[in-house]
C-alpha cells in the first residue's frame, strides 16, 4: 500500500498527554500532513517531523550554520570550564 503524502496550511498542535497514547498517529501525520507540534501547558516542546522532512532538513543546513553550531558548543564548554577554575580558587 502506498501512502500519498500531501500537506496542509499549519502544523497540528498536540498536547503531551495526547501525544502519549496517539503517538502512531501523531507520526502518520507527520508523515502524511507535515510537522506536528508538541506543546505542554500551552508552551511548544517538541516537534514531530517525517524522516524525509527532516533529511531535508539536514540537508539544508549550510556548513556555516554548523561551524557557528561548533564555535557556541566550544565557547558555552569554555565557560563551564572557566566557571569551574573560578568556583575551585
Amino acid at each position: 500500500m502506498v501512502v500519498k503524502k500531501r500537506r496542509c496550511g499549519m502544523p497540528r498542535l498536540w498536547t503531551m498527554q495526547e501525544a502519549k497514547s496517539k503517538m502512531g498517529r501523531i507520526v502518520r501525520n507527520a508523515f502524511e500532513e507535515g510537522p506536528q507540534i508538541l506543546t505542554r501547558n500551552g508552551r511548544i516542546q517538541a516537534v514531530v517531523l517525517s524522516i524525509d522532512d527532516y533529511r531535508k532538513l539536514r540537508h539544508k543546513q549550510s556548513p556555516l550554520s554548523s561551524l557557528h553550531t561548533r564555535m557556541m558548543r566550544f565557547e558555552r564548554d569554555h565557560d563551564d570550564h572557566e566557571d569551574g577554575l573560578t568556583k575551585n580558587d
